[in-house]
């Protein structure tokens, strides 16, 4: 992914919304331990409105073993074999103890939905990757969010 350095012109113009965003992946990134950042639409500075807005934290192999994976999968495997696991599942490719991928699921839509909620009044797409996840979105711009 290439980061974009350059903040999208229709957050400059709507201040309040930027700070609560900000204010948000700050939390965010306090209880993940990673960087957040925003991706998709929202990035274009000719969609001041965008339908939803999708927000990114990429984790180590070992803080997405440590979120989702049961105790018995964390004795049994690594953390990138745990999220190798996560990949076949959110793929579709394998119906094996389905776990890690609705512990995520279940965060991935429990974060979005208090975004909208208690912080933002916005509509949130969010999701934790792996970095295998994360590296393969390519060429798609990222612009950090929280400080």
């Amino acid at each position: 992914m290439n980061p974009q350095t350059r903040m999208p012109k229709h957050l400059k113009s709507n201040e309040p919304r930027l700070f609560l965003l900000r204010r948000w992946a700050n939390l965010l990134a306090a209880r993940f331990g990673a960087s957040v950042y925003l991706v998709g639409s929202a990035l274009r500075d000719d969609n001041a409105n965008p339908r939803d807005w999708d927000v990114r934290i990429p984790l180590t192999n070992e803080q997405f073993a440590l979120r989702y994976a049961t105790a018995g999968q964390r004795v049994r495997m690594s953390g990138s074999q745990i999220a190798d696991l996560w990949n076949e599942q959110y793929y579709g490719r394998t119906g094996d103890d389905r776990r890690v991928y609705w512990r995520w699921t279940r965060e991935c839509q429990r974060t979005g939905k208090e975004a909208f909620r208690k912080y933002l009044g916005l509509y949130v797409d969010f999701q934790a990757y792996p970095p295998r996840e994360w590296r393969s979105w390519g060429d798609h711009p990222y612009w950090r969010i929280n400080a």
